[in-house]
């Protein structure tokens, strides 16, 4: 038993955070990690297994979490917030240039947007594109219609295909602003863990 692994839940609303959160726990640790969306805890929380040895999830959803499962399972908040380097990049955009932001999921879109309003001062809605769903990607980046920059996940390699990916590589190269948003733990995030 002492030399046994230990088994780490990871639950979030969006699969773009729950992959970063599990890198981060997983950079110095040799744990076996699961991932779970919280719609499904929620709507099935029988489906958790019982032998989890921690479960981890943002500051945002643990009282939720707390409610749902049983007494039992112990839901560990950890916070999180965009790196400097996010922040910064974000910060430096002008309010004339205009902005993409692609990712995979609804919710990751909506956290960066509250993001750009935050600490960025965007003069047009931002377009919205969403990894996997249209052939149009090429057309966002390049043409009469392009934007100056796009935002996406750090980790977006895990939710587009080459094409996209080759796609975001000849913007960048051809002068476009590629803005990786990150997530960072806290420092007492981190010390939990």
């Amino acid at each position: 038993d002492e030399s046994s692994k230990l088994t780490i839940g990871v639950i979030d609303c969006n699969p773009e955070a729950r992959h970063m959160m599990a890198d981060k726990i997983a950079e110095n640790h040799d744990f076996d990690i699961f991932e779970y969306g919280l719609e499904t805890v929620l709507s099935f929380p029988e489906r958790v297994p019982e032998d989890l040895s921690l479960i981890f999830t943002t500051t945002t959803h643990a009282n939720i979490l707390n409610e749902t499962l049983p007494p039992s399972v112990k839901v560990n908040p950890l916070a999180l917030s965009p790196t400097a380097e996010t922040i910064s990049a974000i910060a430096k955009l002008r309010s004339d240039e205009k902005i993409a932001l692609i990712a995979y999921s609804h919710e990751f879109i909506g956290i960066m947007l509250r993001t750009i309003h935050s600490f960025g001062d965007p003069s047009s809605k931002p377009v919205v594109y969403h990894f996997g769903t249209s052939a149009s990607f090429n057309k966002l980046l390049s043409g009469k219609n392009q934007v100056d920059a796009v935002i996406l996940p750090a980790n977006y390699e895990r939710f587009s295909s080459k094409a996209e990916q080759e796609t975001i590589h000849q913007f960048e190269k051809s002068g476009g602003k590629v803005i990786l948003f990150e997530y960072q733990m806290d420092h007492g995030s981190s010390l939990l863990i």
